[in-house]
């Protein structure tokens, strides 16, 4: 790599930022209605949108090419990445509390019963 996109690392970083940030204070720190978590959310779609635009107008060396959005095998293959990491994360959390919840044990302690 020769050239970095410093402009577009910037704004892929606020973007990621500001959505973790909306979602690990929604329903938590904050209520989902409220000023900081809406705010953090619209910031982070400002700034993607904003992303999306640098990176296909003026990048030199794009982080994310655009036109691999053009390509339909690439398309469907993020889209079936997308659903096979939801549902890996979404058994490795439900496993040890559906093992958990029988046996009367908290979920850290129920990876002891897996094989």
């Amino acid at each position: 790599i020769k050239r970095v996109d410093y402009a577009g690392l910037a704004l892929l970083s606020g973007a990621y930022t500001a959505l973790l940030l909306a979602l690990s204070w929604g329903g938590g720190t904050y209520v989902w209605a409220s000023g900081q978590v809406i705010g953090s959310l619209v910031v982070a779609v400002v700034t993607l949108g904003g992303f999306v635009w640098w990176e296909h107008k003026y990048a030199r060396e794009p982080i994310m090419p655009m036109r691999l959005f053009k390509l339909w095998n690439y398309v469907l293959s993020i889209i079936a990445l997308f659903f096979s990491g939801w549902a890996m994360y979404g058994l490795l959390y439900f496993i040890p509390v559906s093992l958990g919840l029988p046996l009367s044990e908290v979920a850290p302690m129920s990876r002891v019963y897996l094989p």
